[in-house]
C-alpha cells in the first residue's frame, strides 16, 4: 500500500469501507512516523560547527509565495552542536538544552512529500528533486529529530500538516560527513557545511584591510562576518528585484535612504557583537518583509 493512502481525505460516505481497511493497513500508516529508536545521545559525527551554506526551497511550487523572498535571512547563520546543547544565530529557536536525538528510518521521498507543507496534497506533494537533495526518493533514510527538554527542537514546524502525518520539528538527514540537511522555517531546507576549529571569518569586505574597531569586531567572528554577508546580499537582491519592476521606483529610492541610515545604526553598535548581531538580523528581516509586502501587492 502506498504511503499517500494514509494521508487520503476521509469522505462521509466512503467511511466504513475506509475504517475496514484501515484496520488492515493502519501498522503501515503509523509506521512512517513512528521513531525507528528511543531517544539517544547526540552522535560524534554532529558534534562541532555548522554554517548555511545553502538554502533550498521548493522549486516545484509555482504559487506566488512570500517565503521564496526571505532566504538571506538563512545563509551564514551558524549551528554549534555538543553532546548536551544545539545553539544557533539563525531566526526563531535558538537553542536545544538536554539535546537528544530520535531517529525515524524512511526514505527521502516520504519524510520530504510528508513533512513539508509547501504542497501538502496529493497528488502534488514535493519530491527531494524539488528541494535539490542528492538523493532518490526510494533512498532509505534515518531522518534525525532533535529533542530537546521542553520538547522538539523547532516544534511548530509541520504543525499545520494532517495529525500524525510526516515528521514534525526540526529534523536532520546527514549527507555526507561535511554536510547535513536541516528542514527549517519557511518551508526550507537548509544545507548546512561543517566548519573547521581554524575557519577564517569571511566578510562583505576584506578582513585584512579591516581598520575600525567595528570592521576587526566583525572580522573576528565567522558568525558576525557571516551575518554581514548576509546584509549585503539581501541588500543587492532587493536592488536587482526592484529594478526589474516598472512600478517600484519609490521602493528603490526607500531602500537606498533606509540603508545608509542603518549604516549608521549598526555603526554605532561600534564592539558590541549582540547589539551588531540584533541590528544585522532586524535589517535582513526589514529588507525581506518589504520585498513580500510589495511582491504580495502586485503579484
Amino acid at each position: 500500500m502506498e504511503s499517500n493512502f494514509c494521508n487520503m481525505p476521509i469522505s462521509r460516505r466512503g467511511v466504513l469501507t475506509l475504517l475496514f481497511v484501515l484496520s488492515l493497513v493502519g501498522v503501515a500508516c503509523q509506521a512512517e512516523n513512528t521513531p525507528t529508536h528511543a531517544p539517544s545521545a547526540v552522535p560524534p559525527n554532529l558534534i562541532g560547527t555548522w554554517q548555511v551554506t545553502e538554502v533550498h526551497t521548493d522549486r516545484g511550487d509555482t504559487r506566488p509565495s512570500d517565503y521564496k523572498y526571505n532566504v538571506h535571512k538563512f545563509l551564514g547563520r551558524v549551528f554549534v552542536f555538543t553532546p548536551r546543547l544545539l545553539t544557533t544565530n539563525a531566526p526563531e529557536d535558538k537553542r536545544c538544552d538536554d539535546l537528544k536525538i530520535v531517529a525515524h528510518h524512511t526514505t527521502t521521498g516520504k519524510v520530504v512529500g510528508t513533512s513539508i507543507a509547501s504542497r501538502p496534497f496529493d497528488p502534488n506533494r514535493p519530491t527531494p528533486k524539488d528541494f535539490q537533495l542528492p538523493l532518490s526518493e526510494s533512498a532509505p533514510v534515518d531522518v534525525l529529530s532533535l529533542l530537546c527538554k521542553d520538547g522538539l527542537f523547532a516544534k511548530f514546524l509541520g504543525g499545520g500538516l494532517d495529525p500524525g502525518v510526516g515528521i514534525q520539528g526540526a529534523w536532520l538527514i546527514v549527507l555526507n560527513k561535511e554536510q547535513l540537511a536541516l528542514r527549517w522555517n519557511d518551508e526550507t531546507i537548509l544545507i548546512l557545511s561543517h566548519l573547521a576549529d581554524n575557519t577564517k571569518p569571511v566578510a562583505s569586505f576584506d578582513c585584512a584591510k579591516a581598520a575600525t574597531d567595528l570592521e576587526k569586531t566583525i572580522c573576528g567572528s565567522v558568525a558576525l562576518a557571516a551575518y554581514d554577508q548576509s546584509v549585503a546580499q539581501t541588500y543587492k537582491f532587493a536592488m536587482e528585484y526592484y529594478k526589474t519592476k516598472k512600478t517600484a521606483t519609490v521602493q528603490l529610492d526607500e531602500l537606498k535612504k533606509s540603508q545608509k541610515q542603518w549604516l549608521t545604526r549598526r555603526n554605532a553598535c561600534n564592539t558590541d557583537k549582540t547589539c551588531l548581531e540584533k541590528s544585522m538580523g532586524d535589517r535582513i528581516e526589514k529588507i525581506d518583509h518589504e520585498i513580500a509586502l510589495y511582491g504580495y501587492d502586485n503579484q
